[in-house]
């Protein structure tokens, strides 16, 4: 056996005894090992959990890439190719890739880049002290609230998930008034808060305003 390491025909030479023979050569073709792949990124590779995007490059060329996550082989539905020098990634983990030629042979492992999602924030609770939880006829109502932290805030109605309100901005006691409600509604106070790292979260109380109607009769020249 012999570690060929160029191309070419080889042939063994066999001494029996003194007899000399040759076998027939044999046609070797080497074909080297790709060198070590080297990844380039672009976007930030520290996030917040589920708003990061990265993209992941390696050298144009190559007739076949394999993109890695944690040691895992990236399939098709996760590269968004089934054969691309440039990948978009979303998740955190550890990435890196092997080129591989048409002969099979295989680079070593990239450098691994290592993305990493901040995890989303917990808002500060939201005490909602009064809200008018019921009115006469059509019209808007009052919600009242506290808060320890400014934050961004909002009404909306559950059922449709159309705002009542627009956004508005504070802390401490707030009153927001909502548009004018035409039936009872469940409504909830939308709240969206960022954290130090700039990473966000929406969350809602959820409560219901009845509308009460008044009907009048007309008995004779008497409304009742």
């Amino acid at each position: 056996f012999n570690d060929f390491r160029r191309s070419g025909a080889y042939f063994a030479v066999i001494d029996e005894d003194g007899c000399i023979t040759t076998t027939e050569s044999v046609q070797v073709n080497v074909t080297p090992v790709p060198e070590r792949p080297i990844i380039s990124t672009e976007g930030h590779l520290e996030f917040c959990e589920g708003e990061g995007t990265v993209v992941l490059t390696a050298l144009e060329g190559a007739h076949r890439y394999r993109w890695y996550r944690d040691g895992t082989e990236m399939s098709a539905a996760e590269t968004g190719s089934d054969n691309s020098h440039t990948v978009t990634v979303r998740q955190a983990g550890e990435y890196t890739v092997r080129l591989e030629t048409a002969a099979g042979c295989m680079s070593a492992f990239s450098p691994a880049v290592q993305l990493s999602a901040l995890p989303a924030p917990t808002a500060p609770p939201v005490n909602v002290t009064t809200n008018e939880d019921e009115i006469c006829g059509p019209g808007a109502v009052n919600v009242t609230f506290s808060s320890l932290s400014t934050q961004e805030y909002r009404l909306v109605d559950v059922s449709t998930g159309l705002p009542l309100s627009e956004w508005h901005v504070g802390g401490g006691r707030i009153t927001i008034t909502s548009g004018t409600l035409e039936m009872s509604t469940t409504m909830k106070l939308e709240t969206k808060f960022r954290d130090q790292h700039r990473c966000g979260v929406m969350e809602g109380s959820h409560f219901q305003v009845r509308i009460r109607s008044l009907k009048m009769e007309v008995k004779g020249n008497r409304i009742t």
